[in-house]
């Protein structure tokens, strides 16, 4: 799966698409992300078609990380037509793939 999927953001154009981390849960994907923030200083964008379990699990993350998310993280969340309102990261609805260019945009 992790070949198949590298050779699709490749074929699809994605900026750094050998640069991607695949995780075994939602809990891990988050702190993924958030160790990701500590070792670099960078925000993170995460595209994810399943935002609503990865918003459902951000309060289980340890407090240094969930403030991490919070301040320098924000969910794409794919297939969205609304961002969830009250969500504990930003999030920004990203309907389909022609929406990606304007969803990426710093606000």
């Amino acid at each position: 799966m992790a070949l198949a999927t590298r050779d699709w953001l490749e074929a699809s154009g994605f900026p750094n698409h050998q640069d991607v981390v695949f995780c075994t849960s939602f809990l891990k994907k988050q702190s993924c992300c958030a160790a990701r923030i500590e070792e670099t200083g960078e925000a993170v964008v995460l595209v994810d078609d399943s935002y609503e379990q990865l918003l459902s699990t951000v309060d289980q993350l340890e407090a240094g990380q969930g403030d991490l998310l919070r301040q320098h993280f924000t969910l794409l969340a794919f297939g969205a037509q609304e961002a969830p309102e009250h969500a504990p990261v930003r999030v920004v609805a990203l309907p389909t793939w022609d929406q990606i260019e304007q969803a990426i945009q710093p606000t």
